[in-house]
């Protein structure tokens, strides 16, 4: 399933009009309405996750009301309508409040107190913000669901990517509210379990992973009813199926306060001894299925890593796999969808973000911490090796570049480009240190050269993965399906798309640290720099400040390392930079250390210590791909992480 920003789409939802509207109806200004109803939202993001991650039938639950009647899914463009009047308001703040209710069991009230003593405004406006905000917030969440064709199963990741997102409006009251010390076990803790009620859903799996967790379970777990509403200031339990100790990055976090409800006795020393004996088979088994299904995906990754290169070769172009990772510290959603060669892997994958085994970025190869999460991501065997790159003017006129590692591989080259254009379109670079053996895509000259007969015309090609742009729809769709014929199934042919190469790069990020999170040894060095060089950093053109496409993965990359430094294994990296060849040689290498530096102070700010951190620009030098076409210069553009002094 896809991944959303539910922030911003709950300030596009109520920015503008909506935010002026509700403004003169509360008598505050439009910017503070805004802030308000964000602010509102990531704390009902808080409260829909820490109730999900009580157990599968609480996510159930959850789901069932995000996808109920009651739900407006069209509110993205309903919000300004129903605040228009008093009676549209308030029948969307008792919409919310229900939500609210139904969801979790408490009432926007008992979190809406915290909103306002967060942002100095007063309680009663902060209250029908808030229910407001809960309605936007379940109605977005059923528009997604609905058009992803998600399931409950999917939920418990969909709510875990959010959490970097919430981080910074739960403060410690919100957390004490939904059950927990403070903010920082909230954080450390919630993301955790719901990878752990992700897992507990059954999905497709191999007949032998399904046989071995039948056999554990017997049977399978009850499912949890659904919980009367509480009033405000009533905890909600923490699922004692997911009450056992909890492990972020090989480190024990802090467990959720295990609340019983009012009247109830809670689960400690004063509980009858016979409900203690009852709890504890359940307990086992269910850890017993969680070993048993990381060590199945254990090895299932392993077999993707002996076979990675392989199945990137034979791949269908715009195939996509569903995927039951498990979604660890707000990593990814199960089933969602896995990354091919297509284009979007390949760039950005490969291109720009599998250079952990090249030499072009200088990062070791994977070890075994990292080396199965790596290899599981179509595309991160292709190697950053000799490329080609051209484009035909709307003139007719080739231009290309290349890459070679010797002076055979350059002769054939000229040879095939100068009796299909002649002579003098062709500038060829030969470094045997970076394109050293076979080239694969230089046993189809001819094939790949002839799409360049097309006025207008791109073409990108690097190890087995080809790419083409410049051309219309129709025209390129059909080049991609010749060459695709022409190239056989050895070669994967995409037509470049750098939004689709973004999102399947960061899926393949998330992928890739849900998996190094799950060994036991996520703070080794090659293992961590090579899923971290997976997530693509892509700036807008001449900007040296993160863009917003890169600030969730950033985040991810933060928690790592933070969690590997408190555990006293702190990984010591230099963020490298690098820009395509367009614009002043000068001015690239300036912009090269701005961005590297921008990326650092991200990290910093995201509590990463500042002195296992170092920034360097490297400009346009040792480009990746060519220049000519967008997929080259997209690749070129880049982040890497490479251990310091390397």
């Amino acid at each position: 399933m896809g991944r959303i920003d539910l922030g911003r789409m709950v300030g596009a939802c109520t920015g503008g009009e909506v935010s002026e509207r509700l403004a003169v109806r509360m008598g505050l200004s439009a910017q503070m309405v805004g802030h308000v109803l964000a602010c509102a939202a990531d704390v009902v993001v808080a409260a829909l996750a820490a109730t999900a991650a009580e157990g599968r039938g609480a996510a159930t639950r959850v789901f069932g009301t995000l996808v109920s009647r009651e739900c407006d899914a069209h509110i993205g463009s309903r919000c300004a309508q129903r605040v228009s009047t008093t009676g549209g308001l308030r029948a969307l703040g008792e919409e919310g409040d229900a939500l609210l209710v139904r969801a979790t069991g408490r009432h926007v009230a008992s979190l809406s107190d915290h909103v306002a003593a967060r942002c100095g405004i007063p309680a009663q406006a902060a209250h029908m913000l808030a229910c407001v905000a809960a309605a936007i917030v379940g109605g977005l969440m059923k528009h997604h669901l609905l058009l992803e064709q998600g399931d409950a199963a999917q939920l418990p990741g969909l709510l875990a990517s959010q959490m970097p997102l919430v981080e910074v409006s739960t403060g410690d009251g919100v957390a004490a509210e939904l059950g927990y010390d403070t903010a920082a076990a909230f954080m450390a803790t919630v993301p955790v379990r719901l990878a752990a009620v992700a897992a507990d859903f059954p999905g497709p799996r191999e007949e032998a992973g399904r046989g071995a967790a039948m056999a554990v379970q017997g049977a399978q777990a009850p499912v949890e009813p659904a919980a009367p509403a509480a009033g405000a200031g009533t905890l909600r339990p923490v699922h004692a199926d997911y009450a056992a100790a909890m492990r972020y990055a090989g480190l024990p976090v802090p467990r959720g306060q295990t609340v019983a409800p009012q009247g109830a006795a809670a689960d400690s020393g004063d509980a009858p001894a016979a409900r203690r004996r009852s709890a504890t088979p359940w307990l086992l088994v269910l850890v017993g299925a969680c070993v048993l299904a990381g060590l199945f995906a254990w090895a299932k990754l392993g077999g993707q890593a002996d076979a990675g290169a392989g199945r990137a070769a034979t791949a269908r172009p715009g195939e996509v796999r569903p995927e039951r990772a498990g979604a660890v510290a707000g990593a990814v959603a199960p089933g969602a969808a896995r990354a091919t060669p297509s284009g979007a892997a390949g760039s950005a994958s490969s291109a720009a973000a599998s250079a952990p085994a090249s030499s072009a970025s200088g990062a070791a190869a994977p070890g075994p911490a990292g080396a199965s999460a790596a290899a599981a991501v179509p595309g991160a065997a292709v190697a950053d090796g000799g490329w080609l790159d051209g484009r035909t003017n709307a003139a007719g006129v080739p231009a290309l570049e290349a890459m070679v590692g010797d002076a055979a591989q350059r002769a054939t080259l000229e040879e095939a480009v100068n009796a299909r254009f002649g002579a003098g379109h062709l500038a060829v670079t030969v470094a045997p240190d970076r394109a050293s053996g076979p080239l694969p895509w230089l046993d189809h000259p001819d094939a790949l050269l002839a799409v360049l007969a097309e006025p207008g015309a791109e073409l990108t090609v690097r190890g087995n993965q080809v790419w083409l742009g410049g051309l219309a729809a129709p025209q390129a769709q059909g080049w991609s399906a010749r060459l695709q014929q022409a190239l056989g199934p050895a070669f994967a042919v995409g037509v470049f798309d750098a939004a689709v190469e973004q999102a399947q790069a960061t899926d393949a990020f998330l992928r890739a640290m849900a998996a190094l999170l799950q060994t036991d040894s996520p703070c080794a060095v090659p293992g961590a720099v090579a899923v971290l060089n997976l997530q693509r950093i892509d700036f807008v053109s001449s900007s040296g400040h993160v863009p917003a496409t890169a600030q969730q993965d950033l985040s991810e990359s933060a928690q790592l390392l933070r969690a590997c430094a408190a555990r006293g294994q702190a990984l010591h990296l230099s963020v490298d930079a690098w820009t395509d060849r367009r614009g002043d040689l000068p001015a690239n290498l300036a912009l090269s250390h701005k961005r590297a530096g921008a990326v650092r102070a991200f990290l910093i700010d995201a509590g990463v210590p500042a002195q296992t951190l170092s920034a360097h620009g490297h400009g346009a030098t040792d480009p990746v791909a060519g220049n000519l076409t967008a997929a080259g210069r997209f690749a070129n553009r880049r982040i890497r992480f490479m251990p310091a002094g390397s």
